[in-house]
């Protein structure tokens, strides 16, 4: 009653201080206490609503402590009534952000119970889910206190995105709960793996509905700061590498269609993508954010005395608690589960998991030894600094290996447990999820330790799940494949030649097993190809920065010009596949050579960015009896025009893409949703004439064989339009994207998703308000368009040809000249002269026969009489 009574004087008291004192006269009971009150505070120089609030804040902390040592005292459960009473009594609606402040912080002082774990052992019947709807309620009947903190962190959820300080609040309780918790099992039983297996299943199961809260809302998850997400994500991997099989039964007996365990591998997916490497252009960047969570900080600087008290009698005198976790702490990331994976592939999982796992630890050493980091109670809403610590890339090459090391371990351990037959049935999306997963974290950059791991990883995933990956129709065999061919021509690191040899002989298995599943190589083939197809058009790119330290680790710093160190592999493959397996298995390496003769072809014209253009689009478009290589093609065709600044075109490409995707799921009967290739024509105007597919006919017999690619739904199709969108906005082409949420609205309405709906109309309002904005002040200037012709028997087929070149709406015509004659200057020589006459009289131009003329003019595009009247019209009506 007295922390609500500070609380509301505070929020009536902070407009002046009159209010403020006669308000702490009427709390006070007493003239004089309240004059003292009022001498300290202008001594402090605070108004009596920031000391009422102040006050309320430390008298909830010091509740807090003080049932906590209670606790130690009286029987646990009239402790727990009295915890439940004030809870309830102090905000019975939740409907105030800052009294749920007050929860969260109550409960995560309690947290800090040496005993906490042994305070939720069971006071009723064990616990049992009824249904992950009422996970918390049954949980808190059986785990009070575990149960009770997840119940307010998921009101919090429910409440809306303004408590998501409050739902940050009661994740870091949570975060710190479960790496105290692992922390006290490396103490306890140091290297004794069973029983330290056995303690993190405990720990797992009792705070299981933190899994269930995670899983339920990762969409609202997905759209936070990557800090807050990381918060939330690593104790959420801890948790569900640990999760006890009984309790995957259970969950798997009440989720019918497993809607929520394929939601549980897609946060895994979210998990280890978070922490991933990235390079360190982004490292800079988040640098200037300081959006990096080293985990368990607050709770290792609350518990510093007893931290370091438990340091010197586990480790005989070593009193610093940064070897304390460099010896100890580093272990609890990493455990072997009997079954999971091979033993070799469970060796090099511990190997590297010994400088990962301590990354967080080591942290929150380093924060202990500099004291204890209390809350700002004036600014109670803030994030927590602690949680913000600078970027290093040391750090992040470990939570790298942590991470894909923790995912791993996870997605095999669910794998082979009790859900192994959803994973290699047809009726669930389990193995699809599971394997992409796997598949996903392979396409990764890592440290060259970890790749030895996870293609001996897949060898095993391939012998045990071979139905999902050539018999179902889904998109794992082609990310596979993608990250096996690349690292066929691994070069980076001491190990690339064992890298390139360890791949090879994956590839190799993936022949053998395909056969043995299918006995047809039709689909190993087409993804094979696809996934070469990719690899064509990245050669050169950047793949990723290297880091190198005094340990030497490096990343990939860019693909190959070409496919020489690939094509060796793959002709032994390709030799011991036709001895060994088939004919059919090694045509498929035939297909692959194919692939790189059209990737030489288009060197041949690297210098001519216009032709290269060209010889994409013509080699797209004649794959138009096989969709997926068609559009594989055109993705490389849009990242070409993203790599040159090309929006625009980038955007017609990605269009024209989604429009094939469209056009060929409904000659498949596999398109459900209402949009219409005609409403893709407000963007790309020629779509009915660029739109070329096989008959019905055609398309049904190859149904197979055809489509198998992630792009070929309406989750690719979704996927393709918000690329546009983003490179739209790039452009600042606003229109265009305001018409590209139009195409995304009937989706969303016709899965009743009122967040994605809410999301289009907002964007659709700032998309209109920001053309009015420069429309008013005559700023809106789209594209310019130059006409460009071509004089020169060098030049072949392009001698007296003309085209009209579209330019941002920067590039002026000086600029447009400049580029046109360097670029014709590196491959012919200092013999190009631009023109920028509006005539030109060939007959005067000297020595056409060894010289280059070009010429550009600026000219206006012509809409048509009907768009021009449409226009006069407009203006006319002011």
């Amino acid at each position: 009653a007295q922390i609500k009574m500070l609380f509301m004087r505070s929020t009536a008291g902070g407009g002046g201080g009159a209010s403020g004192g006669s308000g702490g006269d009427a709390g006070g009971g007493g003239g004089a206490s309240s004059r003292q009150r009022r001498t300290d505070t202008a001594a402090l120089r605070l108004s009596p609503a920031d000391v009422d609030r102040r006050l309320a804040y430390a008298t909830n902390r010091a509740l807090g402590a003080f049932v906590k040592d209670l606790l130690h005292l009286i029987d646990r459960g009239h402790a727990f009534s009295l915890i439940h009473e004030y809870l309830h009594e102090l905000d019975p609606t939740n409907a105030s952000r800052r009294l749920m402040n007050f929860k969260m912080e109550f409960l995560g002082i309690i947290s800090t119970h040496d005993h906490f774990l042994a305070l939720n052992v069971p006071v009723a019947t064990p616990t049992s889910i009824s249904t992950l709807g009422n996970v918390y309620d049954d949980w808190r009947r059986a785990h009070f206190l575990v149960g009770t903190l997840c119940r307010q962190i998921n009101v919090c959820f429910t409440g809306g995105p303004q408590f998501r300080a409050q739902v940050l609040r009661g994740m870091r309780v949570m975060r710190d709960v479960v790496f105290r918790q692992q922390l006290l099992g490396a103490l306890e039983y140091g290297a004794e793996r069973k029983l330290r297996r056995l303690h993190d299943e405990r720990v797992a199961q009792l705070l299981f509905p933190f899994v269930v809260l995670v899983v339920t809302h990762r969409r609202l998850v997905a759209r936070w700061e990557e800090y807050q997400r990381r918060i939330v994500l690593a104790p959420f991997i801890e948790l569900v590498r640990a999760v006890p099989q009984p309790l995957l039964q259970q969950w798997r007996r009440i989720d019918f269609n497993c809607t929520h365990l394929v939601a549980l591998f897609d946060t895994l997916h979210m998990a280890e993508s978070i922490f991933s490497y990235t390079g360190m252009s982004k490292l800079a960047r988040l640098e200037k954010l300081r959006v990096l969570d080293l985990e368990a900080r607050r709770a290792l600087a609350r518990n510093t005395s007893d931290l370091r008290s438990t340091a010197a009698a586990s480790l005989r005198g070593r009193s610093s608690t940064s070897a304390l976790l460099s010896a100890s702490g580093s272990d609890t990331v990493r455990r072997k589960s009997s079954g999971n994976m091979p033993d070799d592939a469970a060796a090099s999982a511990t190997a590297l998991g010994d400088a990962g796992a301590s990354v967080y630890e080591a942290a929150a050493a380093a924060d202990a030894e500099r004291g204890a980091v209390d809350m700002d109670t004036s600014a109670s809403e803030e994030e927590s600094q602690s949680d913000r610590p600078g970027i290093h890339p040391r750090s992040e090459l470990l939570l790298t290996s942590w991470s894909l090391t923790a995912v791993v371990e996870a997605v095999m351990t669910l794998a082979t447990s009790a859900l192994h037959k959803d994973v290699v049935s047809a009726d669930t999306r389990l193995g699809e999820a599971a394997l992409m997963l796997l598949a996903r974290a392979l396409g990764r950059n890592m440290p060259a330790a970890m790749l030895p791991l996870l293609l001996l990883a897949w060898r095993h995933v391939i012998a045990t799940c071979a139905p999902v990956l050539f018999k179902h129709r889904n998109p794992v065999l082609g990310e596979l494949c993608y990250s096996v061919l690349k690292y066929c021509e691994w070069h980076v690191g001491g190990n690339a030649s064992a890298v390139r040899a360890d791949a090879a002989a994956l590839l190799y298995v993936l022949l053998d097993a395909n056969r043995a599943a299918t006995s047809n190589a039709s689909r190993m083939r087409l993804q094979a190809s696809i996934a070469m197809s990719r690899l064509a058009g990245e050669r050169g790119k950047q793949r990723g920065d290297d880091v190198a330290g005094d340990d030497h680790i490096t990343f990939a710093e860019s693909f190959p010009d070409n496919f020489d160190t690939m094509s060796a592999a793959l002709k032994a493959v390709q030799a011991k596949a036709r001895s060994g397996i088939s004919t059919d298995a090694a045509e498929v390496i035939d297909r692959l050579f194919s692939v790189m003769e059209y990737q030489a072809k288009l060197r041949q014209f690297a210098w001519d960015e216009d032709k290269t253009v060209d010889l994409y689009y013509t080699l797209a478009d004649s794959f138009h009896d096989s969709p997926d290589l068609k559009v594989a093609w055109l993705d490389n065709l849009a990242a070409f025009h993203n790599e040159h600044g090309n929006w625009e075109e980038a955007v017609q490409t990605k269009m024209i893409a989604a429009a094939h995707i469209v056009e060929y799921l409904k000659l498949l009967d596999r398109w459900p949703s209402a949009v219409d290739t005609d409403d893709v024509r407000v963007i790309f105007p020629n779509i009915r004439q660029d739109l070329k597919t096989p008959g019905r006919a055609t398309m049904q017999q190859m149904a197979d064989d055809v489509c198998q690619s992630k792009l070929f739904s309406e989750q690719g199709f979704v996927m393709l339009l918000r690329q546009a969108e983003h490179l739209l906005r790039r452009g600042q082409l606003y229109e265009a994207c305001v018409e590209v949420y139009k195409l995304l609205l009937p989706i969303f309405e016709a899965k009743s998703d009122y967040l994605e709906q809410a999301d289009c109309h907002r964007q659709i309002a700032a998309l209109c308000g920001e053309v009015i904005k420069e429309a008013e002040e005559n700023e809106r200037i789209l594209s310019n368009y130059y006409l460009v012709r071509f004089f020169g028997k060098q030049l072949g087929e392009l001698h007296q040809q003309r085209f009209v070149y579209r330019a941002n709406n920067s590039v002026r015509i000086a600029e447009l000249s400049d580029i046109m004659r360097k670029r014709y200057e590196r491959q012919f020589g200092d013999v190009v002269k631009i023109i920028n006459q509006k005539t030109v009289n060939e007959d005067k131009l000297e020595d056409v026969a060894n010289r280059l003329y070009i010429q550009v003019i600026a000219v206006d595009p012509y809409r048509g009489a009907e768009a021009d009247a449409s226009a006069a019209a407009a203006a006319d009506d002011g």
